[in-house]
């Protein structure tokens, strides 16, 4: 099934098995479903796609017929090789790394997502995938929500002023 605009094929739901990461992928691999055989884990940049901050248990779309549990990405954490990225769909949590020896459930995908560049052009960064623009430096640090948002909403940068704090979803793949 499609979701979210992006051409993605993502499996609707699990066989209810969990698996220790190398066992999700390979799990993945050689799923045969829907005439297709090129199903993989998916990264976790794919994987936070599908994750619906707006409810919960699960924290995804309605179509889907998944568990309030942590699923696999293949995506490894880059500073441990034994831990890799999963998402809690209970809440939707997405910013965890488990040791790929423990056992979570998995959700394939088919396809890919269009490569991403990221373009400095003066004090800003393009991105190709998404279209948005990023400011290229840190204007404050550890500050409050409130204080983050005033200050986005007063930035003036490349004669723009419609800046603002990014959504959740758009913060991984950065």
């Amino acid at each position: 099934m499609h979701v979210n605009g992006v051409n993605l094929l993502w499996q609707k739901s699990t066989d209810n098995t969990e698996r220790d990461w190398t066992s999700a992928k390979n799990h993945c691999n050689s799923l045969d479903l829907g005439g297709k055989a090129d199903w993989r884990l998916p990264s976790r940049n794919e994987l936070t796609l599908i994750v619906d901050y707006s409810t919960s248990k699960p924290a995804a779309p309605e179509v889907f017929d998944i568990s309030n549990d942590e699923y696999w990405s293949s995506s490894a954490n880059p500073r441990n090789d034994d831990k890799a990225f999963d998402v809690n769909f209970t809440e939707g949590e997405d910013f965890g790394f488990q040791s790929k020896n423990e056992k979570n459930y998995v959700l394939c995908v088919s396809g890919n997502l269009p490569t991403q560049t990221l373009t400095k052009i003066g004090e800003v960064i393009q991105d190709s995938l998404t279209g948005l623009i990023w400011q290229a430096n840190d204007g404050i640090t550890d500050v409050t929500f409130n204080r983050a948002k005033a200050y986005c909403e007063n930035l003036t940068l490349n004669e723009k002023t419609d800046w603002r704090l990014p959504q959740i979803k758009v913060l991984p793949g950065v």
